[in-house]
């Protein structure tokens, strides 16, 4: 989540997606204060609804 630390939502979005198709993203992250940057954008809730 370096990308969207430094304000690269959508670049970390890409990343996160590579990973949620790799299954290699723990359902936490909805949970995970790292990602609470994240939460608002549409790409990760989709990902947080096709984790559950």
């Amino acid at each position: 989540m370096v990308y969207a630390g430094i304000g690269e939502k959508d670049s970390g979005m890409v990343y996160l997606q590579k990973a949620a198709d790799l299954d290699v993203i723990h359902s936490d992250v909805s949970v995970n204060p790292s990602f609470k940057i994240c939460q608002k954008h549409s790409i990760f809730r989709m990902l947080l609804a096709s984790l559950t």
